[in-house]
């Protein structure tokens, strides 16, 4: 069911649809057409990734409580409006929906993942794409209530990915035993990747291999593809 206050918008190619300066208090969902998450770091755009049809954009924004979603248009595009009262309504009554969310990893939330960790890294070669493809690869959301104690695997780095969790910032690493508590309307959003992709951006490298690692060696510099 769309909420009643829902409307069809028309965007041209190259127009915003979304911008990080603001949390828009309307949700879009693409119904036809394509754009591009655009990520931005230091002063440099990439094009990161198509979205299309059945695209949810503003979705991130909301539920991490800031905005991280810079969209343009690569055609012309049809999107259906959604206000963010009724995006919350759905989310308190909807539990298939609200597990969608909780759940669910989106294309800006892996952008987001990328920049903390690029701006906080020492190295200078790092390529924005190509570090938003092994995050994609690895990052999950890591699943815990508020109230409790964060229980957290040696072998894995967790941050905090939304601003509605007490005493921590986006971006804040959470530890074991830490007292998680939520805040507001919506579950907080931690996030976990493997220690050792961690420590690649850091240019920190472990001597010993491990042989049972599932985790090969991520190239975050990009590729080349012709010599001139």
């Amino acid at each position: 069911r769309i909420c009643n206050k829902a409307k069809v918008l028309k965007y041209n190619i190259g127009q915003a649809i979304s911008k990080t300066d603001y949390i828009s208090s309307n949700l879009l969902v693409i119904v036809e057409g394509e754009s591009r998450l655009i990520g931005e770091i230091n002063g440099n755009n990439d094009s990161l990734v198509k979205l299309g049809q059945g695209s949810i954009i503003g979705l991130s924004s909301i539920l991490n409580g800031q905005p991280c979603e810079n969209v343009i248009a690569s055609q012309e595009l049809k999107a259906i409006s959604i206000p963010d009262e009724c995006f919350l309504e759905a989310y308190k009554n909807n539990n298939d929906f609200s597990s969608y969310c909780n759940s669910k990893l989106l294309p800006a939330d892996i952008f987001l993942i990328s920049k903390i960790l690029i701006e906080r890294s020492p190295r200078i070669d790092i390529n924005t794409v190509a570090a938003f493809s092994v995050v994609a690869k690895f990052a999950k959301i890591f699943d815990i209530k508020s109230g409790e104690k964060a229980k957290i695997k040696n072998d894995l780095f967790t941050i905090v990915l939304s601003n509605n969790i007490e005493n921590k910032k986006v971006g804040d690493q959470i530890n074991s035993n830490d007292l998680i508590s939520f805040n507001g309307n919506f579950q907080g959003r931690v996030v976990s990747i493997p220690i050792k992709l961690r420590d690649e951006f850091n240019l920190i490298n472990n001597k010993k291999e491990n042989n049972d690692s599932n985790i090969e060696k991520s190239n975050l510099k990009p590729e080349i593809i012709e010599e001139i």
